[in-house]
């Protein structure tokens, strides 16, 4: 065997040797990556402070976010992991004594929705946040939004546009705590746990609004400052933007589309009724906050929080789908369970006491059968 065969076996044999430690290497890689992802969520959020400014004219958001998490397990945390829109990016993070923290942020597909994507973020806290311990992020991000109609999601076509805007988790307006796996943030649940001040700067020919307290509203120079705060513990934040009209009682704030006048009044007598009935039923809410049905556009979906209800024009615009209303007014009472249970059972018996609440209120069956 010539020597020059055996030099060029040789060098084949280290190619193949090299090309297979670079795979090795890339699995782990890989697999390092992966793994910052299979663990639980450890912390909490316990309150926001957002300052939010709408620029309609480059259709984007410039907002400043205090968000102040708790670590509450026995396991320490390195790394605050954030979610936010993937075309927005962080230009800040410091702490609450304006020190600056390291951060990176990239955008990823979701590990079980690769369809998914977001901007992932990870802030090294200036020590490791050990049981108890809380910090507060002071994080300066803007952007656009551009919903996540591609996702399957065909209710978040978020936008900004002069027409109707709305802020919300569903296009993760603003960071949350979270990692790219759908499974490991919806283990980690939605109970309530903050609470949350929030300034919105926008053109005062429109009307920002929310579930929350308003406590003041600023106009200067052609803009308004809508300032609120939480009445009772969230788990999400909604701000939704347009020329907004309100009907109210003490305990009942019904804000709708000044285009929906006629449907508002019907669907403000509804409520009243709809309340009554589930008070009758079930007994009063524990805590009687004045709580808030928000008229939005058909197709951005129906919602309910603590406080609000995120309800599409539909119910405006059409008294046979006032159902709706009566679904999401159903899950004011809904309470905490100390079993566990399939995420959507909540969403079965609302819809079942939707179905029995027409047949009450309207004396007719979803079917059209007359009582």
């Amino acid at each position: 065997m010539s020597p020059i065969f055996i030099f060029f076996q040789n060098l084949k044999l280290k190619r193949k040797i090299a090309i297979a430690l670079l795979v090795l290497l890339s699995m782990v890689i890989d697999s390092n990556a992966q793994n910052n992802f299979e663990k639980n969520l450890l912390l909490k959020t316990i309150n926001y402070d957002l300052d939010v400014h709408v620029d309609y004219e480059n259709k984007k958001i410039i907002s400043t976010c205090g968000m102040t998490v708790i670590n509450r397990t026995d396991e320490e945390s390195k790394i605050i992991p954030l979610l936010l829109y993937r075309l927005m990016k962080v230009s800040s993070i410091k702490e609450e004594n304006g020190n600056p923290l390291v951060y990176s942020q990239r955008v990823l597909s979701f590990e079980d929705w690769e369809i998914y994507q977001a901007n992932y973020i990870e802030v090294v806290p200036a020590k490791p946040l050990l049981k108890g311990d809380s910090c507060k992020l002071i994080i300066e991000y803007e952007g656009y939004l551009l919903g996540y109609t591609e996702t399957g999601m065909n209710y978040v076509r978020d936008k900004i546009d002069a027409e109707f805007t709305i802020l919300r988790p569903d296009c993760k307006a603003y960071p949350e705590l979270g990692y790219p796996s759908e499974k490991i943030n919806r283990a980690a649940g939605f109970s309530p746990s903050f609470n949350y001040t929030i300034k919105i700067h926008v053109p005062d020919s429109l009307v920002a609004v929310n579930g929350g307290a308003l406590i003041s509203k600023k106009t200067k120079d052609g803009y308004s400052t809508y300032t609120y705060q939480n009445t009772k513990l969230a788990w999400r934040i909604d701000i939704a933007i347009g020329k907004y009209k309100i009907l109210e009682t003490p305990l009942l704030k019904i804000y709708y589309l000044e285009q929906d006048s006629a449907g508002a009044q019907t669907v403000f007598k509804y409520a009243r009724r709809t309340l009554k009935l589930y008070s009758e039923w079930w007994g009063k809410l524990k805590e009687s906050k004045t709580f808030s049905v928000i008229e939005i556009p058909g197709g951005y979906g129906s919602q309910a929080d603590e406080t609000c209800i995120l309800q599409t024009a539909d119910a405006f615009n059409d008294s046979t789908q006032m159902r709706q209303l009566y679904h999401e007014i159903s899950h004011l009472w809904n309470v905490k369970s100390n079993d566990q249970y399939y995420p959507r059972w909540n969403e079965g018996l609302a819809t079942f006491i939707e179905y029995l609440t027409i047949e009450k209120l309207e004396k007719s069956s979803l079917f059209g059968l007359r009582n």
